[in-house]
């Protein structure tokens, strides 16, 4: 746990929130520390799916989903409201999960999950009563009940607000600035809570992201085939950036005004996230101009700028991991004709899990 020095005043049980919180959310905590994958209404969510799989030829998955979801349920620290289904009821129904119960436990899972549509809402308040209200000069068995049944929570909503988009590296900046390096003593605890307990009703944000393409046979109006959103920046876009942008974005436009820079909006609740966001779409359509155009030789440069329309001022550059593997000798007539039916497969409203499947094979053609 980490050693952590305030100026302002804390209790214990805020001091292990603070402590444990910045540990788990840290990218270079051990396994043993580091923030789980799921909490107890992801596992539901991943259960429904799992079920519903239509590739999963076993129930192995089915079964280890259901056993981590009763051994969360069985700590009984969930949180979770039973209100459509009897709790009782609902681990019995775990215990069976034979494909012919398929049904019965994806119902099930579907009343539980909207009985519990404001839980992120539940764990931010149960959260706060605990900080606020606990009195940890209580006996020694109940001050640990309380400790771990916070850990769990704290645990819990992390999962819960990356599940809903921030990233996990963006809530470490943002807890460790509320919470311990704005140190000013007439800040109080409750105040900064408050402050970090906004993230529930915070919406999305329009972000600008700029990749600067490396390599003269890229050509945007190939890209633009495969999604006309793609936005070349030349000197006039250049230039109205530079008015609202940090001074690092504002090197790398001037840094890469020779270049081929491309853009694209995303929305998201954080820079990381829209980075993440459109790396992955920029990702999966230069496989597709790749495999058509093979013999175009390109790469993504290793940082690209993100720019906030809320503080355009804080925007930043961030890296970017990308590489296009394999060569083949094609040309532009087959990528049209790719194009074209990929195209079509999407405008006949084919299933997100079969299209994901398609492209995954471009990916390793």
């Amino acid at each position: 746990m980490q050693n952590i020095i305030l100026n302002y005043p804390i209790s214990n049980i805020q001091k292990l929130f603070i402590s444990k919180g910045s540990e788990l959310l840290y990218k270079g905590s051990l396994d043993t520390y580091r923030l789980k994958l799921h909490n107890p209404k992801t596992v539901i969510e991943e259960l429904v799916s799992v079920c519903k799989s239509s590739f999963l030829t076993n129930n192995d998955y089915a079964q280890a989903s259901a056993s981590e979801l009763t051994t969360l349920l069985n700590e009984e620290n969930d949180g979770l409201k039973f209100i459509k289904v009897n709790r009782k009821y609902f681990l019995e129904l775990l215990k069976n999960t034979k494909k012919e119960n398929y049904n019965r436990i994806i119902q099930a899972c579907k009343l539980v999950l909207s009985d519990n549509t404001s839980y992120q809402e539940f764990l931010f308040d149960e959260i706060e009563k605990t900080l606020l209200t606990f009195d940890d000069t209580q006996a020694e068995n109940i001050v640990h009940n309380e400790q771990k049944k916070l850990l769990l929570q704290l645990t819990y909503l992390f999962v819960e607000l990356i599940n809903k988009g921030f990233t996990k590296q963006y809530l470490y900046k943002l807890f460790q600035v509320i919470f311990i390096y704005k140190n000013e003593h007439n800040w109080l605890f409750e105040e900064r809570y408050s402050d970090w307990k906004s993230l529930r009703d915070r919406p999305k944000e329009n972000y600008t992201i700029i990749f600067n393409m490396i390599g003269n046979d890229f050509q945007i109006s190939q890209l633009q085939k495969i999604d006309s959103s793609y936005e070349g920046v030349n000197s006039k876009s250049r230039k109205k950036f530079e008015k609202i942008v940090s001074e690092r974005v504002k090197f790398f436009l001037n840094d890469n005004k020779m270049g081929k820079l491309i853009s694209m909006n995303i929305s998201a609740f954080d820079h990381y996230k829209a980075l993440e966001i459109s790396r992955e779409k920029l990702s999966r359509d230069l496989d597709l101009y790749h495999l058509g155009l093979n013999s175009h030789i390109f790469e993504i440069d290793f940082q690209a700028a993100v720019i906030g329309t809320i503080n355009p001022e804080k925007s930043s550059t961030i890296p970017v991991n990308y590489q296009i593997d394999g060569y083949l000798n094609k040309s532009t007539e087959p990528f049209d004709r790719l194009l074209q039916k990929v195209t079509k497969i999407k405008d006949n409203n084919i299933d997100d899990e079969s299209y994901d499947k398609i492209f995954s094979a471009i990916r390793y053609l």
